[in-house]
């Protein structure tokens, strides 16, 4: 018997398998905002507020493609998922948004020389961009922290680095080449950012069909002594609160994954904690509990 809650579609690099129980992008085409974080920052905090933000919904579409960077083992029982997911909810005032979750991207390179980040990058956005365009998003968040500045060999003297509790926001539609602290500071040095929290709304820019409403990296601060920044999450959210009218998110959700990030961070010694943060699998281990 076939699946009638089941839904496929394809572009070129990218299935997209939707469940139509769970959402409404294939039946209402309607203003919607992308909120797109990835869950292995160090700090972890767009992962805690992004899975605030999905609470204990189920995922409307799962997305994969050949050029996600998965790793040839698992685990039996409960297996690691290799796919990018995305949820729905609504704001307060019945707005749609989509939460899309990246549990795993190709490494980044050491320094910033020619690799293969883009290759294996653009395709996989370019097609989420072009297959959202008929559910009608035209506008995108990219929720993220200044990774670059809780690096050892950071140059705060030459890049901007934030304070904590700041939260710094680029508005990609304004010609205006600078980014501004929701307090109203002025960000004169530039933020580095590593792919893709730079090539997504770049992109969207570029592939999104729409009238584009909005279309801004939203930077949190970062810290070199901090497993877990629970602080620049619930930042985030205060962001995503005031500025997107977004309340109703899951306190229970973030409880359980900063507890079980705990869990990790004392069974595990410094030097894997490292590997573990620069390591191409580490979108993998993440899934198997949230």
């Amino acid at each position: 018997m076939k699946d009638e809650t089941k839904h496929i579609t394809e572009q070129r690099d990218v299935d997209f398998i939707w469940n139509l129980d769970t959402g409404t992008a294939l039946s209402s085409s309607e203003s919607t905002t992308l909120i797109v974080f990835q869950q292995n920052e160090k700090g972890f905090a767009p992962f805690i507020a992004g899975m605030g933000l999905i609470g204990e919904s189920e995922p409307h579409c799962k997305i994969y493609s050949k050029l996600l960077e998965v790793g040839a083992y698992n685990t039996a029982p409960e297996p690691t998922f290799p796919e990018w997911r995305l949820h729905e909810m609504r704001n307060d005032i019945g707005r749609r948004y989509f939460i899309l979750r990246i549990s795993n991207i190709h490494p980044l390179p050491t320094s910033d020389s020619g690799d293969h980040t883009w290759l294996y990058t653009y395709p996989i956005l370019r097609d989420i961009i072009l297959e959202l365009n008929k559910s009608g998003v035209d506008e995108m968040i990219y929720l993220t922290t200044n990774q670059m500045q809780a690096s050892l060999g950071y140059e705060f003297q030459t890049y901007a680095a934030l304070e904590p509790h700041e939260i710094a926001v680029y508005d990609y539609c304004l010609e205006e080449d600078e980014a501004m602290t929701t307090h109203g500071r002025v960000i004169e040095k530039d933020i580095i950012l590593p792919m893709p929290s730079w090539s997504f709304p770049a992109l969207f820019l570029s592939f999104c069909t729409a009238e584009i409403k909005g279309c801004w990296v939203v930077i949190g601060f970062n810290s070199r002594n901090n497993f877990i920044d629970k602080d620049t999450a619930k930042e985030l959210l205060r962001y995503c609160e005031n500025t997107h009218g977004i309340t109703n998110y899951s306190q229970d959700r973030m409880d359980k994954l900063v507890s079980l990030l705990m869990e990790l961070e004392e069974l595990t010694d410094a030097p894997t904690l490292d590997r573990l943060m620069n390591s191409d699998g580490m979108g993998e281990w993440s899934n198997e509990w949230v």
